[in-house]
């Protein structure tokens, strides 16, 4: 089999108030609760939007060669549509939350008359022999296999408004899009032949990743809060005089909502260069969110929100 990984980043781990045999023990192997083909659009750089193309849970549900397929998408200049294959595991056995973690998938030949794809007949959430948590997958293909780990707290297709400065497109439009959000860490993967035609890959969990997924987690409840205040009708449109008079109290305010003791860190960067920070000291987000902002006039600004959640002492 000519197919060849590609290792991405990722991240893992339980937070306080579970006891890790309790969670664990409910569950031996399980399957994803959902699959799904999803058409990643882009072009110069900028999101065009995330369709569903397939709901292929059925498929992969169990090893019978009945397989899910995508096929790599060869683009003309400028375009960077690329179909994925998103298979979401509860994270409850794992680390405790509610959300589920999501193990993207994709492929690419290096050769430009050769279309590449994957095939995956089964994939499963389990422990390995040394008691790690890994995604196992059976998967076959010609070319070169992507995998990356998100998190989404509730995953679904949404609808947002974005902008794309860096290719000069200042004035939000519409897409959708699927809620989920890469962890940060490293995700080790690994391979195991089967056959000529098939292998194992093997992703496997650190307490880092599921860390990641813990701040995320945070982050999207108190985004779905802001949410809930600034915009109307229109999910991610945001009334900019409110938000200038009532965020960052307001995100003050949300860190008392969890049982630990969480600081929020936010950054809102508007296009037109206004900026509203909750301090002076530079972060990395663990979450990143576009949006639109309505100014007073009815005209729409492309902003970009960045969210980070750190336990206080």
């Amino acid at each position: 089999m000519n197919t060849s990984l590609s290792m991405l980043m990722s991240m893992v781990f339980l937070p306080c108030g579970f006891d890790c045999g309790e969670i664990t023990s409910a569950i031996n192997d399980s399957t994803p609760a959902t699959a799904l083909v999803i058409l990643n659009r882009e072009s110069s750089g900028c999101p065009n939007g995330q369709i569903v193309k397939e709901d292929v849970t059925i498929e992969i549900s169990k090893e019978d060669n009945r397989s899910a397929t995508i096929y790599e998408i060869k683009n003309p200049e400028d375009i960077f549509d690329r179909n994925e294959l998103y298979l979401l595991f509860p994270a409850m056995p794992v680390n405790g939350l509610t959300g589920d973690f999501v193990v993207k998938l994709w492929c690419n030949s290096e050769r430009p008359e050769i279309k590449a794809y994957i095939s995956l007949d089964y994939a499963k959430l389990h422990r390995d022999p040394d008691e790690n948590w890994v995604v196992s997958a059976k998967v076959k293909g010609n070319g070169l296999i992507h995998a990356k780990l998100l998190y989404s707290r509730e995953a679904e297709v949404r609808n947002a408004w974005v902008s794309c400065p860096d290719a000069e497109i200042y004035e939000p439009y519409a897409l959708t899009f699927f809620n989920v959000y890469p962890l940060t860490g490293h995700l080790t993967i690994q391979q195991e032949k089967l056959s000529d035609r098939w292998q194992t890959l093997v992703l496997q969990f650190n307490s880092m990743l599921s860390k990641s997924a813990v701040d995320i987690d945070r982050c999207q409840t108190l985004l779905a809060a802001l949410d809930k205040q600034f915009s109307n009708d229109r999910p991610l449109l945001w009334d900019r005089k409110k938000v200038q008079a009532e965020i960052l109290s307001m995100v003050a305010s949300k860190a008392n909502v969890f049982t630990e003791k969480v600081a929020f860190q936010i950054l809102l960067k508007a296009d037109d260069g206004i900026t509203i920070r909750s301090d002076s000291n530079n972060f990395v987000p663990h979450l990143r969110q576009k949006l639109a902002l309505k100014n007073p006039d009815g005209n729409l600004v492309g902003a970009e929100l960045w969210l980070k959640a750190s336990l206080q002492q």
